[in-house]
């Protein structure tokens, strides 16, 4: 069972806000929706499967170009079957991440980012006697697209790669979503 740490994200989200106001641009809040492939070894062979990614994230705009960025991701479920046992993998993840900006027009910009995760993962279901977890901070890296709809309105393409585990070993974990951004 994944628990959610608000005090972390919480601490994390004041510390973006104590930031000195004459190096900020705006404040952001984002909400996005993605596909999470998991690559996971069975029986010798690459298996990969997809779960329905929820994130929410929030940021604060430095120097035009720069973003500092903190944010929550379900990486949703995966499922897959091993002889006649089905499991399940599920994960989640608070990030932290410096997000750079390069505009290529008036309304589009290519995003960048660099970051730590701080993940939990969870392995078991049915055929299983227990539920196995695993948790870590690692790195995690991103690309994407942000198209301007308006002032205060934007969307994000966004692929991100992460490190995360289960029962010691790397599941491999990428994220691509699309997601609105509200600025204020």
């Amino acid at each position: 069972m994944l628990v959610f740490k608000p005090r972390l994200f919480v601490v994390i989200l004041l510390s973006i806000c104590a930031l000195p106001t004459v190096v900020v641009a705006d404040n952001y809040l984002g909400l996005a929706v993605g596909q999470t492939d998991t690559n996971l070894v069975q029986n010798g062979s690459d298996v990969t499967r997809d779960g329905t990614s929820l994130e929410i994230r929030a940021g604060r705009s430095l120097f035009d170009i720069f973003a500092l960025e903190v944010g929550y991701v379900d990486f949703g479920d995966m499922e897959f079957a091993e002889g006649l046992a089905e499991a399940e993998i599920s994960g989640d993840a608070y990030e932290l991440a410096l997000v750079a900006h390069y505009p290529a027009s008036e309304t589009l910009k290519l995003i960048a980012s660099i970051g730590v995760s701080d993940w939990e993962s969870s392995f078991g279901g049915a055929g299983y006697d227990n539920t196995y977890s695993d948790n870590g901070t690692d790195l995690v890296l991103g690309v994407g697209l942000n198209y301007r709809l308006s002032e205060k309105f934007s969307l994000d393409l966004r692929y991100k790669d992460y490190d995360i585990g289960a029962l010691d070993e790397d599941l491999g974990m990428d994220s691509i979503s699309i997601g609105i951004k509200l600025s204020f």
